[in-house]
């Protein structure tokens, strides 16, 4: 009876619990955002879970698979008091994680890599390309552009981009190899970010013969970087396991040996990570040095829970809500049988031995004092 009465209880429960979370359970796009804008009003024209042939973009298909997209969506803003034709179009790029969104960022001026494009006073990073603008928030990367480009104007640009990212509560998490880069005279313009073999062939300075050996069928990341004066170039990899960094780093070494560089070439492990710097020795001794990877965990944001781990934990704690009350109703009708037969036990005994109960009963001695009759 009891189970029969709880059931129904709990599933009444679960599901309240569950309508409490939907922040938790479905995942936000875009859209949602916009409405948060203040001062502009956004329109969608295209959408899809894929790069079609009519979007413009530079990237191949395997190329911007690696790097996972859920959904392309380009939009047209204008200001919100204004008459005046839509001024801004803005493609978005939603990928799987804030690695893809900076792989794609680091990467979308590939056709001309040798050019330092000028960066706007934004709170993320970001590139001006004249007549656009690109920049990446979370998951996110964005390519703004004035509808009319000639004559360009960045400062409308900025404007409406610090607007639009004050409305992004998101974080700019960068990857593992970014975040160990030496500070030092890296010329930050020159990043790039790769996360497959088909978006590490955008690189055109890695020799050909090395890309092998790197073992891209291992799910590694590989982070380059120029360092100035000389502008020579850093690789760093990131392998799964220390284990599988030292093997790779062998099979590195082994190959570099039928392999001739001008300026001389130099390869360091460090835990996960493998240093590749094409350069001269004092300044790969340099650089190499400063390439420490000492694994630490701290977490800079509120970590969201998983949904099937807050459903674990609600029927959890109903379990233990139904065995107490299991308990509970066993539990007391016992005690009441049992004092209900010691009742009628010792009211029994006083019946058949009635000086059982005489012996029980308490002394009274009449006691007087002299004098008193």
């Amino acid at each position: 009876m009891s189970s029969i009465s709880i059931k129904p209880f709990t599933n009444f429960f679960l599901f309240f619990v569950l309508s409490l979370s939907p922040p938790l359970l479905a995942q936000g796009t875009i859209a949602q955002y916009f409405d948060q804008l203040e001062g502009y009003q956004a329109e969608k024209l295209v959408e899809s879970s894929t790069l079609e042939e009519d979007i413009d973009s530079p990237f191949e298909s395997e190329v911007i698979d690696e790097f996972i997209l859920f959904n392309y969506s380009r939009w047209v803003v204008r200001a919100a008091d204004s008459n005046s034709p839509p001024a801004l179009e803005l493609e978005v790029y939603e990928m799987q994680d804030p690695q893809g969104a900076f792989g794609v960022f680091t990467n979308w001026n590939h056709r001309a890599p040798d050019s330092l494009p000028q960066r706007l006073n934004l709170s993320v990073d970001n590139y001006y390309l004249d007549p656009g603008l690109i920049f990446w928030r979370g998951a996110y990367f964005f390519h703004l552009k004035p509808v009319d480009p000639e004559p360009g104007d960045p400062e409308a640009l900025e404007r409406f981009s610090s607007t639009f990212i004050e409305a992004l509560p998101l974080l700019n998490l960068h990857p593992l190899t970014v975040i160990h880069l030496p500070q030092a005279n890296l010329v930050r313009e020159s990043i790039r970010y790769y996360l497959g073999q088909a978006s590490f062939d955008l690189d055109g300075d890695f020799p050909r013969e090395l890309i092998t050996p790197l073992g891209f069928e291992h799910d590694i990341e590989v982070t380059a970087a120029r360092y100035s004066p000389g502008m020579h170039t850093l690789y760093l990899v990131a392998y799964p396991t220390p284990a599988l960094a030292a093997q790779q780093s062998a099979r590195l070494q082994n190959a570099m040996e039928s392999y001739f560089s001008p300026e001389g070439v130099y390869i360091r492990r460090s835990g996960v990570i493998v240093s590749i710097f094409f350069g001269p020795e004092p300044e790969a001794r340099e650089i190499l040095a400063k390439i420490q990877y000492a694994p630490t965990i701290q977490w800079i944001y509120q970590k969201e829970q998983d949904p099937q781990e807050i459903v674990q934990r609600t029927m959890d704690f109903l379990g233990s809500v139904r065995q107490t009350m299991l308990l509970i109703m066993v539990f007391l009708p016992t005690v009441l049988i049992a004092g209900f037969g010691a009742g009628i036990v010792r009211y029994t005994l006083f019946q058949f031995f009635p000086g059982v109960k005489e012996k029980g009963e308490m002394i009274q001695l009449n006691i007087r004092g002299p004098g008193r009759g």
